[in-house]
């Protein structure tokens, strides 16, 4: 089965912060999404004191690759 990953989450931006994070992962906790970060589950990149998520990086770890 082939999943057509160029219209997973198209309302949401190609980057988006922690709390636009948890909302894509159906309301899980921030600690659990910076613990997702901390532990490489999902890459993002430090902004200042913010986390940016690539929106392909959230599509990879729901396909488990």
């Amino acid at each position: 089965m082939q999943i057509d990953t160029t219209t997973m989450f198209a309302e949401y931006p190609d980057a988006v912060d922690i709390k636009t994070l948890t909302k894509m992962l159906n309301g899980i906790s921030r600690q659990f999404a910076y613990k997702l970060i901390k532990d490489g589950q999902i890459p993002a990149k430090k902004v200042g004191r913010e986390y940016i998520i690539a929106k392909v990086h959230v599509i990879k770890f729901l396909l488990g690759e």
